[in-house]
């Protein structure tokens, strides 16, 4: 009995006491709660010592020397309407190529048809691109300058009226590829290889 005790109890302190074993330097990567930011994780990447954090509505930097990540809302509409049709950005993955970090993103165009309760929203992919990520205070985080436009037409899903790309997995460049865990439109896992000079993938 007392050994069942001893086994129970150090699992206790190994359990509620791990917050205690930080170091000094660890960082506060994401929090829950009211004054949270976590937002959802859907990719990590680390370039240079700095850590980048892609949620669903931000990227999250926390930089080498840095104790708190920053913040930078995605910017997801970056063009103004055009003849009613808005342009969205989707973000999909962050990748360290080149000495930059870089963010592979998908355009879409939306469309309203009809009004009221009978109005629908189409949704066409119009294009996939590798982007250096651009970070600032005023727009937050955004597609900078294109490096690669991307053949990604086999992994469009939906139908004609929405369509969008799969969860992007375990993305990294290597030998002038971007590759990654990708899903078709039945779920089946992909692995996909994308060349950045060609796009062809």
């Amino acid at each position: 009995m007392k050994k069942v005790f001893a086994l129970l109890l150090a699992w206790m302190l190994a359990v509620f006491s791990a917050g205690a074993l930080a170091a000094p330097g660890d960082a506060e990567l994401l929090r829950g709660g009211e004054d949270g930011f976590d937002g959802g994780v859907r990719c990590v990447s680390e370039l240079e010592g700095s850590l980048y954090v892609l949620g669903y509505d931000a990227v999250y930097l926390l930089a080498s020397d840095g104790a708190q990540p920053v913040r930078y809302p995605l910017n997801s509409y970056p063009a103004p309407e055009e003849d009613g049709d808005a342009f969205q950005y989707e973000y999909h993955a962050l990748c360290p190529v080149d000495g930059r970090m870089c963010v592979a993103v998908t355009s879409s165009r939306q469309r309203t048809e009809g009004s009221g309760e009978d109005a629908d929203t189409l949704v066409t992919l119009e294009g996939a691109y590798l982007c250096e990520l651009a970070l600032s205070e005023a727009d937050g985080a955004s597609p900078g300058e294109r490096i690669a436009q991307l053949d990604w037409r086999e992994l469009i899903a939906g139908d004609g009226d929405f369509e969008y790309i799969n969860a992007i997995r375990f993305p990294f460049a290597q030998d002038g590829a971007l590759c990654f865990l990708g899903f078709d439109e039945a779920q089946n896992a992909l692995l996909v290889r994308t060349d950045l000079q060609s796009g062809k993938t």
